[in-house]
């Protein structure tokens, strides 16, 4: 899939339609899209030439064609996405199709509250400042996957309506501590995996 072409001028910057070529067929070329935004005109328009309303989600359409011939029509030649961008404004970058979407996959509420978890847990029993990448150090996986599991054992009993699980000093205090938790066991847990992969 790729962004609609109309992403940078006509919608906002979460509600980019997509399309994706299918192919070519005798009738032109075939596409299927996926709107984000019901109001998008682009695609109705430049692909059949009308201004109506835009097609439904997953619907084909062709150049002129309607969706029961290109349906019925052989894909021949796959298309590939364009390898540059343009902007408005004229400028231009290479496509990012295939680079991972950070700003997409992540957010920074939750990682700034996994933060503020781990920051608050760097103070040891014995009172001592523990570094903030002490866990990276190595922790085996049998403590990772006892701790995880635990954690996820509170999460589903919150999560079933029963109250917070009795909390001493260094316990989850609420049930977004208890996912930050469960988040620390499994990062940890893949750290070691890959580092052993890496290492291998």
């Amino acid at each position: 899939m790729r962004p609609c072409p109309m992403t940078q001028y006509h919608h906002g910057v979460n509600l980019a339609c997509e399309i994706k070529l299918t192919g070519v067929t005798p009738h032109g070329r075939a596409f299927v899209w996926n709107h984000k935004d019901p109001n998008c005109p682009y695609h109705h328009a430049v692909l059949t030439g009308t201004s109506s309303a835009p097609p439904m989600n997953g619907q084909v359409f062709a150049y002129g064609v309607n969706t029961a011939e290109v349906e019925s029509s052989s894909v021949s030649t796959p298309l590939s996405a364009p390898s540059v961008r343009q902007f408005e404004t004229g400028a231009t970058r290479d496509a990012d199709t295939g680079k991972l979407a950070y700003e997409g996959f992540l957010d920074p509420l939750v990682l700034k509250r996994y933060a503020q978890f781990m920051h608050r847990h760097r103070t040891q029993s014995d009172g001592t400042l523990r570094d903030p990448d002490n866990w990276q150090r190595g922790i085996p996986l049998d403590v990772y996957a006892d701790s995880g599991i635990r954690h996820v054992f509170e999460w589903w009993l919150v999560h079933r309506g029963n109250p917070m699980p009795p909390a001493g000093p260094r316990d989850p205090k609420d049930l977004p501590d208890i996912l930050c938790a469960v988040m620390f066991n499994a990062m940890g847990y893949l750290h070691e995996l890959l580092k052993e992969k890496a290492n291998g």
